[in-house]
């Protein structure tokens, strides 16, 4: 197994594909306890995730606009999460970016929500699309319409949970939810804002890449293995599965 040491201007990413919720969580917390010692570099961990509904610190229960029966019936999960921000969804087709970064490199985390809404800015714009802040919702947006979302915890100044952007995935997930106080949020995705086929594999290359432009990082790929090790997936932290 490679091993890796300290080094600031390093990022060290790894794509897993499809993975549960369940443990991306967990090797988000086995990477930020060795970071905050720094015993590793800044991490970038990114996913996919079977359908699945996630409940930040500012959502509820009541967010989720079915019943219990229809979500088990749907095959959706859906967590109680120690992030900011309030409920949303995740499934396949959409990237799912765990940055496990010390955000005191960069200046406490305001200006590191700005860097990663940098980093999705210049992304969409490789793709011919122009995408906007909103003063006080971090995320991304294209008119009117979401496109990325950014939800975080900091603890000793490392960050885990993301962010995410519709690459290709179902968008019709987002109208069973309120978000952010909104019902059938508006949402859109590359594919449906380009109006051209896109896959994942083209967009996330161009995400590290962008994301090592605006953080001033050189890429490290680690193998999967790396990430997925026993000790890494098994935590003593609890995780709340609702459904």
């Amino acid at each position: 197994m490679d091993e890796y040491i300290f080094n600031p201007n390093e990022l060290l990413v790894s794509s897993l594909g499809l993975t549960d919720y369940e443990t991306s969580w967990a090797i988000q917390q086995s990477l930020c306890d060795s970071r905050q010692n720094q015993l590793i570099s800044d991490c970038l961990i990114l996913n996919q995730h079977p359908h699945t509904y996630t409940i930040g610190k500012r959502g509820s229960i009541n967010d989720l606009l079915l019943t219990k029966e229809d979500l088990v019936d749907s095959g959706i999960s859906v967590y109680q999460v120690d992030r900011g921000g309030g409920t949303t969804y995740h499934g396949p087709g959409q990237i799912v970016a765990y940055p496990i970064m010390d955000t005191r490199f960069y200046g406490g985390a305001a200006k590191y929500v700005n860097k990663i809404e940098d980093s999705i800015l210049l992304t969409l714009s490789e793709f011919g699309l122009i995408g906007k802040r909103l003063k006080g919702f971090p995320g991304v947006w294209i008119d009117d319409y979401k496109i990325a979302s950014i939800g975080l915890r900091i603890r000793r100044g490392i960050t885990t949970h993301g962010f995410s952007i519709n690459v290709n995935d179902d968008l019709s997930y987002f109208h069973d939810i309120v978000a952010c106080g909104v019902t059938k949020p508006k949402v859109t995705s590359i594919e449906h804002a380009t109006k051209q086929v896109c896959h994942i594999n083209q967009v996330t290359p161009v995400l590290i890449r962008s994301l090592c432009y605006t953080f001033q990082k050189y890429l490290t790929k680690a193998p999967n293995q790396y990430f997925l090790t026993p000790d890494r997936i098994k935590t003593t932290k609890s995780l709340e599965c609702i459904i």
